[in-house]
């Protein structure tokens, strides 16, 4: 695959990025391929499992004096993965929140963006404080692997660094 990246600086000011597109799409198998688990009905023209068509951040920043602040972003594609969902309505009796599918069909997850925030200030020479908050708009998807569930919400860090020398 590639990767494109760049940065902008303009006196305390920088933004940069990444852009990763990925070509997933079978384009041929051998004509004596055996395959199993879930890629066991995969054709020329599918896509892999769980390969996003690309993935991206962005950062948006400043360091001035005694501070620096950040807002970032990270993005990915929409992708084909396992649909788990469907396979604990069939074992244990709980509602698909996909809505009603054969037990171990393959969906699609839509694409998706983040959102975190950093700053720090030099309180003292040897004092910093901090404060992080990732998924900064609580933004609840399901990410790579993990297609059984959404991930977790806004996570808030606040703290002080202690710096000896």
């Amino acid at each position: 695959g590639w990767e494109f990246r760049g940065r902008v600086d303009y006196n305390e000011w920088y933004a940069s990025g990444t852009y990763s597109p990925k070509d997933n799409v079978i384009r041929s198998l051998p004509a004596q391929a055996i395959l199993s688990g879930s890629y066991a009905n995969l054709r020329v023209g599918d896509r892999i499992e769980s390969i996003p068509r690309y993935t991206a951040s962005t950062t948006l920043g400043y360091s001035g004096f005694k501070t620096q602040a950040n807002i970032s972003s990270t993005m990915q594609g929409n992708y084909r993965g396992y649909d788990g969902m469907s396979g604990w309505e069939r074992l244990y009796g709980i509602p698909d929140f996909f809505g009603p599918t054969p037990a171990g069909r393959d969906i699609e997850f839509p694409a998706w963006v983040k959102y975190d925030f950093n700053i720090a200030h030099q309180v003292l020479p040897q004092l910093q404080g901090f404060l992080r908050i990732q998924n900064l708009f609580d933004n609840r998807v399901v990410e790579g692997y993990r297609n059984d569930k959404p991930e977790g919400g806004r996570i808030f860090t606040i703290g002080t660094r202690w710096t000896n020398y």
